[in-house]
């Protein structure tokens, strides 16, 4: 009960600054590679269901749009290089990503196995534009964020609903066959 009153504490001092730490942080962690799910349950937790979702995806949607334009203008041979080592037939799939774009987004995006956030920095790679990254990548992102800041809204009841368990071994079990269905079609992962 101690660690919810500091957090209370902490979060009546500095409620104005939040949402641009928030914010920063997750651009930050999707730079460096790291995932930006459990920021993303974080928020649930933390601005409950409705409203940790909108701040989750407008923080996805600067990550995912950082990432990209690092990728295409600053780093893009880097990248290349990166992942024609250690994918070689991804590089052939990302020079055909345009034409079938908004299922690659979509896939992308609703998989919880991908860092969503950092594929920026594949996409960046693609003849795909900003704009039209970003847009499906709103459009797509919505579920998986909805899904997880659920869980983190209703994380804090778990114990008085042993129902919610439930959601997180359905989630898991939801995230392992999509794994083996995109192991089994695309080999080159």
């Amino acid at each position: 009960m101690q660690v919810i009153e500091i957090f209370n504490s902490i979060h009546s001092q500095y409620a104005s600054y939040e949402i641009p730490i928030f914010i920063l942080l997750h651009v930050v962690m999707a730079i460096l590679f790291l995932p930006c799910s459990p920021l993303t349950i974080i928020a649930g937790v933390i601005w409950g269901n409705f409203y940790g979702t909108i701040i989750s995806v407008v923080a996805s949607l600067a990550s995912i749009a950082a990432t990209f334009l690092i990728s295409k203008y600053c780093i893009k041979t880097k990248v290349e290089k990166i992942i024609s080592a250690k994918f070689p037939s991804l590089v052939q799939k990302l020079s055909q990503a345009a034409i079938f774009d908004w299922k690659l987004i979509a896939f992308v995006q609703m998989n919880p196995l991908f860092p969503a956030s950092t594929m920026g920095y594949a996409f960046g790679l693609t003849g795909i534009g900003i704009y039209r990254y970003i847009l499906l990548s709103a459009i797509f992102m919505v579920p998986s964020h909805l899904f997880c800041t659920s869980l983190g809204s209703l994380s804090l009841n778990v114990m008085d609903h042993p129902i919610y368990i439930f959601y997180v071994v359905l989630l898991l079990y939801v995230a392992h066959i999509a794994r083996r269905i995109f192991n089994y079609y695309y080999k080159f992962f």
